[in-house]
Protein backbone atom coordinates (compact mmCIF):
# COMPACT_ATOMS: atom_id res chain seq x y z
CA UNK A 1 0.00 0.00 0.00
CA UNK A 2 2.88 2.22 1.03
CA UNK A 3 4.57 1.00 -2.03
CA UNK A 4 7.62 0.04 0.20
CA UNK A 5 10.05 -2.53 -1.52
CA UNK A 6 10.56 -5.78 0.49
CA UNK A 7 13.56 -6.11 2.54
CA UNK A 8 15.92 -8.39 4.41
CA UNK A 9 16.75 -5.47 6.86
CA UNK A 10 17.43 -6.61 10.04
CA UNK A 11 17.49 -9.94 9.08
CA UNK A 12 19.57 -12.36 10.72
CA UNK A 13 19.56 -15.06 8.14
CA UNK A 14 19.11 -12.90 5.07
CA UNK A 15 20.50 -15.26 2.64
CA UNK A 16 17.87 -17.80 3.47
CA UNK A 17 16.03 -18.60 0.41
CA UNK A 18 13.42 -21.29 0.92
CA UNK A 19 13.24 -21.89 -2.96
CA UNK A 20 17.10 -22.99 -2.62
CA UNK A 21 17.38 -24.09 1.12
CA UNK A 22 14.35 -26.56 1.99
CA UNK A 23 14.25 -29.42 -0.04
CA UNK A 24 12.91 -33.07 1.02
CA UNK A 25 15.91 -35.21 2.53
CA UNK A 26 17.25 -38.51 0.72
CA UNK A 27 19.23 -40.74 2.90
CA UNK A 28 22.97 -41.04 1.73
CA UNK A 29 24.12 -43.18 4.76
CA UNK A 30 24.34 -39.76 6.87
CA UNK A 31 25.04 -40.09 10.67
CA UNK A 32 22.16 -38.31 12.91
CA UNK A 33 23.24 -35.72 15.21
CA UNK A 34 20.08 -34.78 17.54
CA UNK A 35 20.61 -30.34 18.56
CA UNK A 36 18.72 -29.56 21.82
CA UNK A 37 17.62 -26.27 23.29
CA UNK A 38 15.95 -26.91 26.59
CA UNK A 39 13.03 -25.26 27.72
CA UNK A 40 9.74 -25.71 29.69
CA UNK A 41 7.62 -22.53 30.20
CA UNK A 42 9.91 -21.57 26.82
CA UNK A 43 9.80 -24.01 24.18
CA UNK A 44 12.05 -27.02 24.15
CA UNK A 45 13.67 -27.37 20.53
CA UNK A 46 14.97 -30.48 19.10
CA UNK A 47 16.52 -31.21 15.95
CA UNK A 48 17.04 -34.08 13.99
CA UNK A 49 20.51 -33.11 11.44
CA UNK A 50 22.09 -35.66 8.89
CA UNK A 51 25.47 -34.78 8.49
CA UNK A 52 27.06 -36.43 5.43
CA UNK A 53 30.70 -36.63 5.01
CA UNK A 54 31.67 -34.15 2.25
CA UNK A 55 30.37 -31.03 4.85
CA UNK A 56 26.13 -31.18 3.57
CA UNK A 57 23.70 -30.55 6.25
CA UNK A 58 20.45 -31.59 6.19
CA UNK A 59 17.69 -30.99 9.02
CA UNK A 60 15.29 -33.56 8.58
CA UNK A 61 12.89 -33.50 11.41
CA UNK A 62 12.13 -31.14 14.33
CA UNK A 63 10.36 -31.38 17.94
CA UNK A 64 9.46 -28.22 19.51
CA UNK A 65 6.96 -28.30 22.84
CA UNK A 66 6.58 -26.48 26.02
CA UNK A 67 6.07 -27.09 29.19
CA UNK A 68 6.68 -30.74 28.97
CA UNK A 69 9.00 -32.81 31.26
CA UNK A 70 12.35 -34.17 29.72
CA UNK A 71 11.35 -38.11 30.04
CA UNK A 72 8.49 -37.22 28.06
CA UNK A 73 10.83 -35.42 25.45
CA UNK A 74 12.46 -38.34 25.65
CA UNK A 75 10.17 -40.51 24.59
CA UNK A 76 9.01 -38.33 21.84
CA UNK A 77 12.06 -38.46 20.20
CA UNK A 78 12.64 -41.80 20.44
CA UNK A 79 9.32 -42.73 19.05
CA UNK A 80 10.40 -40.77 15.99
CA UNK A 81 11.64 -43.21 12.85
CA UNK A 82 15.31 -42.02 12.70
CA UNK A 83 18.14 -44.02 13.45
CA UNK A 84 19.29 -43.35 17.07
CA UNK A 85 21.47 -39.91 17.10
CA UNK A 86 25.27 -40.72 17.58
CA UNK A 87 25.42 -37.73 19.59
CA UNK A 88 23.15 -34.75 21.16
CA UNK A 89 24.73 -31.27 20.80
CA UNK A 90 23.23 -29.20 23.43
CA UNK A 91 22.81 -26.07 25.48
CA UNK A 92 25.52 -25.96 27.78
CA UNK A 93 23.08 -25.05 30.77
CA UNK A 94 21.66 -28.14 30.57
CA UNK A 95 24.76 -29.07 32.51
CA UNK A 96 23.06 -27.22 35.75
CA UNK A 97 21.62 -29.81 37.95
CA UNK A 98 17.70 -29.25 39.08
CA UNK A 99 17.09 -28.08 42.14
CA UNK A 100 14.37 -30.72 42.92
CA UNK A 101 16.11 -33.96 41.53
CA UNK A 102 19.48 -33.05 41.74
CA UNK A 103 20.29 -34.26 38.26
CA UNK A 104 20.73 -32.34 35.18
CA UNK A 105 19.40 -32.44 31.83
CA UNK A 106 22.69 -33.49 30.59
CA UNK A 107 22.81 -36.32 33.17
CA UNK A 108 19.25 -38.11 31.82
CA UNK A 109 20.30 -37.73 28.35
CA UNK A 110 23.28 -39.86 29.16
CA UNK A 111 21.29 -42.06 31.48
CA UNK A 112 19.27 -42.72 28.82
CA UNK A 113 22.11 -43.96 26.57
CA UNK A 114 23.12 -40.59 24.56
CA UNK A 115 26.50 -39.42 23.87
CA UNK A 116 26.36 -35.81 24.92
CA UNK A 117 28.70 -33.19 23.61
CA UNK A 118 28.11 -29.21 24.65
CA UNK A 119 30.48 -25.97 25.30
CA UNK A 120 29.78 -22.28 25.73
CA UNK A 121 29.40 -20.03 23.23
CA UNK A 122 29.10 -16.42 22.22
CA UNK A 123 26.02 -16.21 20.35
CA UNK A 124 27.47 -14.20 17.09
CA UNK A 125 29.96 -16.60 16.10
CA UNK A 126 27.69 -19.84 15.98
CA UNK A 127 25.10 -17.48 13.88
CA UNK A 128 28.17 -17.11 11.67
CA UNK A 129 28.65 -20.44 11.12
CA UNK A 130 25.13 -20.92 9.90
CA UNK A 131 25.33 -18.36 7.57
CA UNK A 132 28.55 -19.30 6.17
CA UNK A 133 26.51 -22.86 5.83
CA UNK A 134 24.03 -21.24 3.99
CA UNK A 135 25.73 -19.35 1.62
CA UNK A 136 29.67 -19.89 1.42
CA UNK A 137 32.20 -17.48 -0.20
CA UNK A 138 32.94 -20.69 -2.50
CA UNK A 139 30.80 -23.72 -3.93
CA UNK A 140 27.11 -24.73 -3.30
CA UNK A 141 24.90 -24.56 -0.11
CA UNK A 142 26.31 -26.82 2.42
CA UNK A 143 22.78 -26.20 4.73
CA UNK A 144 19.44 -27.20 3.66
CA UNK A 145 15.91 -28.45 5.58
CA UNK A 146 12.99 -30.49 5.22
CA UNK A 147 9.87 -28.72 4.26
CA UNK A 148 8.60 -30.87 7.82
CA UNK A 149 10.62 -28.04 9.78
CA UNK A 150 7.89 -25.92 10.22
CA UNK A 151 9.12 -24.05 12.71
CA UNK A 152 13.00 -23.48 12.02
CA UNK A 153 11.76 -22.22 8.24
CA UNK A 154 10.03 -20.11 9.94
CA UNK A 155 12.52 -18.94 12.77
CA UNK A 156 15.28 -18.49 9.69
CA UNK A 157 12.76 -16.15 8.34
CA UNK A 158 11.55 -14.27 11.32
CA UNK A 159 15.02 -14.27 13.36
CA UNK A 160 15.88 -10.22 13.08
CA UNK A 161 17.93 -8.13 15.31
CA UNK A 162 16.52 -5.50 17.41
CA UNK A 163 15.56 -2.25 16.00
CA UNK A 164 17.61 -0.35 18.44
CA UNK A 165 20.78 -2.29 16.50
CA UNK A 166 23.71 -4.51 18.44
CA UNK A 167 24.45 -8.10 17.17
CA UNK A 168 22.28 -9.54 19.69
CA UNK A 169 19.06 -10.89 17.88
CA UNK A 170 16.12 -10.47 19.33
CA UNK A 171 14.68 -13.28 22.11
CA UNK A 172 10.99 -13.25 21.16
CA UNK A 173 10.27 -16.37 22.64
CA UNK A 174 8.86 -18.48 19.30
CA UNK A 175 12.20 -18.22 16.42
CA UNK A 176 15.10 -18.55 19.05
CA UNK A 177 14.68 -21.66 19.86
CA UNK A 178 14.95 -23.75 16.65
CA UNK A 179 17.63 -20.96 15.71
CA UNK A 180 19.46 -21.36 19.31
CA UNK A 181 19.28 -25.59 18.38
CA UNK A 182 20.60 -25.49 15.28
CA UNK A 183 23.65 -22.95 16.77
CA UNK A 184 24.55 -25.66 19.54
CA UNK A 185 24.49 -28.09 16.26
CA UNK A 186 27.48 -26.35 14.32
CA UNK A 187 29.56 -24.86 17.26
CA UNK A 188 29.90 -28.65 19.11
CA UNK A 189 30.52 -30.32 14.89
CA UNK A 190 32.32 -27.90 13.48
CA UNK A 191 36.26 -28.70 13.82
CA UNK A 192 38.37 -26.11 14.50
CA UNK A 193 41.41 -25.35 12.84
CA UNK A 194 44.54 -23.22 13.98
CA UNK A 195 45.36 -20.30 12.38
CA UNK A 196 49.05 -20.80 11.37
CA UNK A 197 51.01 -17.19 11.56
CA UNK A 198 54.93 -17.24 9.34
CA UNK A 199 57.20 -14.52 9.20
CA UNK A 200 58.41 -13.71 5.46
Amino acid sequence: MLCRRPSTRGRVFPSFDEQVHVRPWESAGESIVLAIDFGFAAPLAALWVAQHASGVTHVIDEHVQAEWPLDRHLAEIAARPWPRPRLVCCDPAGAARNAQTAASDVQLLRVAGYAVRYRASPIAPGLELIRRALSPATGQPRLFIDARCTRLIAAMRHYRYPATGGETPYKDGTHDHPIDALRYFFVNTQVSQAVRITRY
